[in-house]
């Protein structure tokens, strides 16, 4: 941070009677006079995207982030890049955005990278010290680590590591607010609902800050609301439901809100042609859970939209099923889309049942084309409960994140500057790159967006975050996670931008079709 930006932060912070005593002292004026005449330099906090704060759509093919762009441009701050945009629905310009000395995010949050000059927002909050923040990190633990290794999920002491490693290197640089970061961590089982209830009332109690979890409530609304009832920051690495995300507002955060992902997924197909008879469709099957109505309510709408009528549907309702389905559930959905001549699939929260549906598929001779709005499944692509290759074969995911760019040479040769900075924190204590280990990656992206809320809030309180995340305006996250635009008031969210993977038997995963970025629908 210069020391213009640290001036002009204790303008903004510093109590009326500091300012006043500092207002008689003739060389602090003097000095401070001399800074405002010296530019600032380029600040990092500015990830601008546009004259309008986000990328628009042209029609020339041309987008100002082709994944090499994008990442000259994190490791320089500035905002310049081209790339093609041919093979795409129309072309976009998409995000540049600059990195600070900091943890990679695009706000030093108040503290320079050696800690001095250091400003505190005003004010107190339960967790805090005059020394330290207090925060509960969960780790994931299902049931064991052959359950953990089942889901692709990274061990607990994995998990550990990857957090303690990125708030070591967080505090190395100064810090949170002036303060040092303190974990305690708790293990959380997402498949006990019970025990997610009991353990939000435990972190409620134990007077901490805020809450990072990698993902154990993202199948529990009621243990995530307990947070947000109890005005908790609470930091989700999965998806949010929107209207959690509203009616808690400004305690929730999350890397994207599901609605946004089933949104972007439809109006994204159909924009490349997936419900275009000329394509082979002749009639789509959905499989859904009804663990949020909303969700498959506005699926039908969109569906609805796109000119997918009601007759050309045939849906299966799974249930809200605590953890996976039930085999006969999945083996009669299969046998009813079959029967109903389905060409085409896609789904509302099923991610999880995912290896199942497709592998009972392949078995009975049914290969439908899936089109995915990304609710998570990219990322759990892999381990014992990775979908048949042969089923999924040809599928296509509209998607927010950066899954499937290391599967493609080009683009995993040059990382952006988030991903380059997480992957060096990681191996301080001998952790995978990110690339391997999609997960470990969204420990520093947490992390960063914790850091960059708390660093531009403008008071040091635990309503004021979602505040100081609409200051800090973009964070250069770490893959998985994709380009984000916070500026939007009301905004605790990412997911502004999307881009096109698809499944292909050949490497058994998902890659990067286009990388260029679209605005959000």
């Amino acid at each position: 941070m210069t020391p213009f930006q640290v001036f002009r932060r204790w303008l903004r912070r510093a109590p009326l009677g500091q300012k006043v005593m500092s207002a008689t002292a003739a060389m602090a004026v003097l000095a401070a006079l001399l800074w405002s005449v010296v530019p600032a330099g380029s600040q990092s906090g500015s990830g601008a995207l546009g004259a309008n704060g986000y990328g628009a759509r042209s029609q020339s093919g041309a987008t100002a982030n082709s994944q090499s762009a994008n990442s000259a441009a994190s490791a320089t701050g500035s905002n310049t890049g081209a790339g093609s945009g041919s093979n795409s629905p129309g072309g976009a310009q998409g995000p540049s955005q600059g990195v600070a000395s900091t943890g990679g995010v695009a706000s030093t949050g108040g503290v320079g990278s050696n800690g001095s000059h250091c400003v505190s927002p005003p004010g107190s909050a339960p967790g805090v010290t005059a020394t330290q923040i207090n925060i509960a990190i969960l780790i994931v633990n299902l049931a064991g680590p052959a359950a953990d290794s089942t889901f692709g999920i990274e061990s607990p002491q994995d998990q550990q590591s990857g957090f303690q490693a990125v708030i070591n290197n967080i505090n190395s640089n100064g810090g949170v607010a002036c303060r040092k970061l303190v974990p305690t961590f708790y293990q959380a089982n997402p498949a006990d609902q019970s025990s997610l209830q009991a353990l939000c009332l435990t972190i409620v109690q134990s007077n901490v800050f805020a809450v990072v979890d990698p993902g154990a409530y993202a199948n529990y609304a009621p243990g995530l609301n307990c947070y947000g009832q109890n005005h908790i920051p609470y930091f989700e690495g999965y998806q949010l439901d929107r209207s959690q995300a509203t009616t808690y507002y400004p305690y929730l955060f999350s890397f994207d809100t599901l609605d946004s992902s089933y949104k972007n997924g439809i109006l994204g197909l159909k924009e490349l042609g997936f419900f275009s008879a000329s394509n082979g469709f002749k009639k789509l099957g959905l499989l859904y859970r009804d663990c949020y109505p909303d969700l498959v309510s506005q699926e039908f709408s969109l569906l609805s939209q796109v000119g997918v009528s009601s007759s050309d549907i045939s849906s299966y309702d799974i249930g809200c099923p605590q953890a996976l389905a039930s085999p006969s559930d999945i083996e009669n959905a299969v046998l009813k889309f079959q029967q109903a001549g389905v060409t085409n699939m896609t789904e509302v929260f099923e991610l999880g049942d995912m290896a199942t549906f497709t592998n009972v598929s392949q078995q009975q001779g049914f290969h439908p084309r899936w089109g995915i709005g990304d609710d998570g499944i990219l990322e759990i692509s892999n381990g014992a409960e990775a979908p048949n290759a042969q089923n999924l074969n040809g599928a296509m995911a509209i998607t927010a994140s950066r899954n499937g760019e290391n599967n493609v040479a080009s683009l995993a040769a040059s990382p952006t500057a988030g991903t380059q900075k997480c992957d060096a924190i990681l191996q301080t204590v001998g952790l995978s790159p990110v690339y391997t280990h999609a997960q470990v990656g969204n420990q520093c992206d947490q992390l960063w967006m914790l850091q960059a809320a708390v660093g531009d809030a403008p008071e040091l309180s635990q309503n004021a975050l979602a505040a100081g995340l609409q200051r800090a305006g973009s964070i250069d996250f770490s893959y998985p996670q994709g380009p984000n635009n916070f500026r939007a008031g009301g905004t605790t969210v990412g997911g502004q931008f999307w881009r096109e993977d698809e499944y292909t038997s050949s490497c058994d995963c998902w890659q990067v079709v286009n990388p260029n970025w679209y605005p959000s629908f």
